[in-house]
């Protein structure tokens, strides 16, 4: 069927645990959309995750992208006075939100959203129904902390803190504080650390204070700071004016890991923490080791992992997705990875070292995607040893050609 390509398939798989902390970043380069970001392997996954002005309604203007948040099953996306809904799972266009100001930032609370713009701080349930309205002049962000709510007033260069109904306490922090300028620089974002306390990315520098307001630190991260949020590894990635980096608060030390296009100093969203290994279906790895040929989709079909890596936990298996709908498609896997460039793309396994996933044939469902079990419970179609490295890729039928996808690594744990 496929013997002669299904020889050279390349792979990859997450290295190490299948955790992933993965973020969004709107940006407008070549158009509207919102990049997923895997900061375990401090890589770009792919930078049109959301490809918000192809499929929003009405289509908004590339640079009016400002955030995107992750609300339940949803990731929802300002721009300008609305909100476009997407499902997480398969990033689909759910319907929109209007409002009578431009939204500056959507932050899921444990209770409510709540959606800030210039004017005022708007609450909904999270089905997207308004519940009420807090009459906030400036505000830039909010973030739920102790059972009450820090606003970022970003015209007046201070943050407040408010009761999660909407009632003002008093000022957390700002405008003057112990720091290089004096003063907090036009605060943006505020995200949460792991110890619990609150960092504020302003344009100029991002600052650390306690859950009570009391200055830690500032950290000169780059240019045109505009987003933030915590790494699993305690780095901060943060959105700049000419690209996005992780920054080590400890040594002072920034690294770039995205270009131009994927700044703009937009607001940084969570899609998940890091902290559980398991990846859903469609969910993209960060560990992909060669690129796959574009097909009659216009895309490269992708290879990604499912489940865990922790082979004690008996779920894992390999996605499959952009494929042609209705495609014919094995498996390949490998323990040695390779680049043997052919009509069908690159062969991403060494020839000598392919195997091909046993199990019924695949065929790649309306929406171009296939699932294959390799571990589940009792069941096991190959056998995959703690410590081991394997590569996985896919090939398959583009109507009379055959065609090879990304390849992506994984290393299993106990």
């Amino acid at each position: 069927m496929l013997p002669a390509i299904v020889a050279m398939l390349a792979a990859l798989v997450p290295s190490g645990r299948a955790h992933a902390q993965r973020l969004l970043v709107p940006h407008d380069r070549p158009r509207g959309l919102v990049a997923l970001v895997d900061v375990r392997a401090g890589a770009l996954v792919t930078p049109d995750w959301i490809d918000v002005q192809a499929t929003a309604w009405p289509p908004p203007s590339a640079s009016s992208l400002v955030a995107a948040e992750r609300v339940r099953d949803e990731v929802w996306v300002a721009a300008s006075g609305w909100i476009y809904r997407y499902s997480t799972e398969t990033r689909g266009f759910l319907g929109n939100l209007h409002f009578d100001a431009p939204v500056r930032s959507i932050e899921a609370q444990s209770r409510q959203v709540v959606v800030t713009t210039g004017d005022f701080l708007e609450t909904l349930d999270f089905d997207g129904t308004p519940t009420g309205r807090i009459e906030v002049d400036g505000a830039g962000d909010t973030l739920e902390l102790r059972d009450t709510m820090l606003v970022a007033v970003r015209e007046e260069t201070r943050i407040d803190r408010y009761t999660l109904a909407g009632r003002r306490i008093g000022v957390f922090a700002g405008p003057e504080i112990p720091s290089t300028f004096g003063v907090l620089s036009n605060p943006r974002q505020l995200a949460l650390r792991a110890n619990g306390n609150v960092l504020v990315c302003g344009d100029v520098r991002v600052y650390e204070f306690t859950p009570d307001g009391t200055f830690v630190a500032e950290y000169d991260v780059g240019p045109f700071e505009g987003g933030v949020a915590e790494t699993v590894t305690g780095r901060l990635f943060v959105s700049l004016g000419d690209g996005v980096a992780l920054h080590d608060s400890a040594t002072g030390a920034t690294t770039r890991v995205g270009g131009l296009e994927f700044g703009q100093g937009r607001k940084v969203g969570v899609l998940d923490s890091g902290l559980g290994p398991v990846l859903g279906p469609g969910e993209p790895s960060s560990d992909t080791t060669c690129p796959g040929a574009r097909n009659s989709t216009g895309f490269a079909a992708r290879a990604g992992v499912l489940g865990s890596g922790e082979t004690r936990d008996r779920l894992f298996g390999v996605f499959g997705d952009r494929l042609p709908p209705g495609a014919v498609v094995v498996v390949a896997a490998g323990r040695s990875p390779g680049a043997t460039v052919l009509d069908a793309g690159t062969l991403c396994i060494e020839r000598d070292a392919i195997q091909f996933v046993p199990g019924p044939v695949l065929a790649a469902d309306d929406a171009g995607r296939i699932v294959a079990p390799v571990l589940r419970g009792t069941s096991s179609t190959m056998l995959l040893l703690p410590g081991s490295t394997w590569h996985f890729q896919l090939v398959y039928r583009d109507g009379a050609s055959v065609r090879l996808s990304d390849a992506v690594r994984v290393t299993f744990a106990e």
